[in-house]
């Protein structure tokens, strides 16, 4: 059984990730495991393999995974594909010597699809966190602006869901599984035995209390607090996240006007965070916030050129229908000269 965990950053993939260990779900020798840092002080149950590969992906796009716009398997060359699927075979040569297993990467939202051709009995955790929650949490961390972090929310998620349709799939919320543990579990349990699998292991409450920590839910929000900051199509997504609806649409999940906003930045040749790997926490958190101003920018501009063109079609209609009664009137005062001649000439 292999066990693929998608969903964005900071959206709870660590802590599913920390349950499927405790299930006794392999991921990694420990020569491989991600050391635990500050933002995440419980360990990330991620193989530095595994993401040196995907950045390496990205770096050859130039984009990186929190900038990502200019980030399309389609545009990849085959040798940079061959050179992915080479380590990639060497990665599931460990992974598939030992039963279960799970992989977790939130980078692997963008790449399912050179995944999926190895992959023989997959089922996929989609991990979803309120983009609000993500962005503030990415804020924190990373000098993030909130639009900018709801953004590649919007891209990570909508890549997830599109490249994970027809697939046997479970949704995890975040808040519901931070708050019902136990519930969560015991409904992932009945997935995987519907779907004829054997749950590797049932963890039980004093398990798991040891593993999730409510406090670990450091960004949290009211209902209403920050909609404001949303599209409508991300309000959309949210709302059959939130109601449980998400896994059952079949149609595309269209991101492309995220992704533009993201692509934005990467055109003006704005380097997000990383030039190299020498700088100090403090210069990368100055370039993500100064990439994070030129986005509010970018987006603010957005929305004063589409207020700007509504306003313009808005004058244009009013113009036409005005020349309409300019045209009208001129015709009546030419029908009434008309009449006045009639009238002098008797």
């Amino acid at each position: 059984m292999q066990l693929i965990v998608v969903g964005m950053h900071r959206s709870g993939t660590s802590a599913l990730g920390l349950l499927l260990e405790a299930m006794n779900c392999y991921f990694g020798p420990d020569t491989q495991v991600t050391p635990a840092q500050a933002a995440n002080p419980k360990g990330y149950s991620e193989r530095l393999d595994v993401v040196k590969l995907h950045e390496e992906l990205l770096s050859n796009s130039s984009a990186r995974w929190d900038a990502p716009g200019r980030f399309f398997l389609e545009r990849l060359s085959p040798a940079v594909l061959r050179e992915f699927d080479a380590q990639l075979s060497t990665i599931l040569e460990d992974f598939n010597a030992h039963s279960p297993w799970f992989v977790k990467d939130p980078r692997l939202c963008l790449m399912l699809p050179l995944w999926k051709p190895r992959l023989k009995s997959a089922f996929y955790l989609v991990a979803y966190r309120h983009p609000l929650e993500v962005a503030a949490s990415l804020h924190k961390r990373n000098a993030l602006p909130m639009r900018f972090g709801i953004d590649l929310w919007e891209r990570y998620m909508a890549d997830a869901l599109n490249y994970t349709r027809g697939e046997r799939r479970f949704l995890v919320n975040y808040t519901q599984l931070l708050a019902q543990p136990s519930t969560v579990l015991e409904q992932f349990y009945k997935f995987l035995e519907q779907h004829g699998s054997a749950v590797p292991k049932r963890l039980k409450t004093d398990e798991i209390a040891s593993i999730l920590d409510k406090d670990l839910r450091h960004q949290q929000r009211s209902s209403q607090e920050g909609s404001y900051l949303l599209t409508s199509g991300q309000r959309r997504l949210v709302e059959q996240f939130e109601n449980g609806t998400i896994l059952q649409q079949d149609e595309f999940v269209d991101a492309s006007g995220a992704n533009s906003r993201l692509t934005d930045l990467a055109s003006i040749g704005v380097d997000l965070c990383r030039e190299n790997s020498t700088d100090s926490a403090g210069e990368l958190k100055s370039d993500a916030a100064l990439l994070g101003r030129i986005h509010e920018e970018l987006w603010k501009n957005r929305k004063i050129l589409e207020i700007a063109q509504k306003h313009l079609t808005e004058s244009s209609t009013q113009l036409q229908d005005l020349l309409r009664e300019v045209n009208r009137m001129q015709n009546v005062d030419e029908r009434n000269s008309k009449l006045l001649v009639k009238l002098a000439k008797k």
